[in-house]
């Protein structure tokens, strides 16, 4: 890192949700600031756990930068950006009313608005009453797929630091339908249901998002596109 900070240097980008990979923050920021050069947090994924929101910053970094649309619920084009003042000063010099880069994507007040009532909502939840009910619709979905012809395995993935719960299912792709016919054949459905490709024969289910009752609905489409696939083979 230290050969690669030359004297066009003007920051140092850190992706959080990768972190565990390469240097820690904390010895980034350390190299970095000995060369005056500041460093960039992209935590657009990073919450929660809520406790993220002061972390990076306690940390050292001179920018953070989080997504208002996913976890927080807000506008999908809002973010938040924290740190040191003369850099916020300077990144909103490139936004509307001014010039920059960024006129042709600023947000506007109402925006603002629904991003600030979001994260106050937000931040009134219990992170762990809401974790533990994302791991009861993840489990819940898991078993009923297990009963599912097709599917080889069907299983609960926790990253209790990141505060993150997924179902991966396992295909199996020697008849007809494959994993990427399930995601795309879910997409096309009424309600369109968006999983991940995992590649290979697996795909990904994130609870998290899922409304109560909607955890019914995506078991349901699986095990009728896959349950068509048979009956058409």
């Amino acid at each position: 890192m230290r050969d690669a900070i030359t004297e066009k240097t003007v920051a140092i980008a850190f992706t959080a949700r990768r972190e565990d990979v390469g240097l820690p923050l904390k010895r980034i920021v350390e190299i970095a600031h000995e060369y005056d050069v500041p460093v960039i947090v992209d935590a657009a994924d990073e919450l929660p756990p809520r406790a993220n929101l002061g972390r990076f910053i306690s940390e050292g970094a001179d920018l953070v930068a989080f997504s208002g649309g996913k976890h927080i619920g807000g506008p999908n084009d809002t973010g938040i950006l924290c740190g040191r003042r003369d850099l916020i000063k300077l990144a909103m010099l490139q936004s509307s009313p001014y010039r920059g880069i960024g006129r042709g994507m600023k947000v506007d007040r109402t925006q603002i608005m629904g991003l600030i009532t979001a994260l106050r909502l937000w931040l009134e939840r219990d992170e762990e009453d809401e974790f533990k009910e994302w791991e009861r619709k993840a489990e819940w979905i898991s078993k009923e797929l297990e009963k599912v012809p097709k599917i080889l395995s069907s299983k609960v993935v926790r990253d209790v630091r990141r505060k993150r719960v997924q179902v991966h299912i396992a295909i199996d792709e020697r008849k007809d339908c494959t994993a990427v016919d399930i995601v795309f054949n879910l997409r096309k459905g009424d309600p369109s249901i968006w999983v991940n490709y995992l590649g290979s024969n697996e795909i990904e289910i994130n609870p998290t998002m899922l409304k109560d009752g909607e955890e019914k609905m995506v078991v349901t489409s699986i095990r009728k596109i896959l349950t068509s696939s048979i009956s058409t083979s």
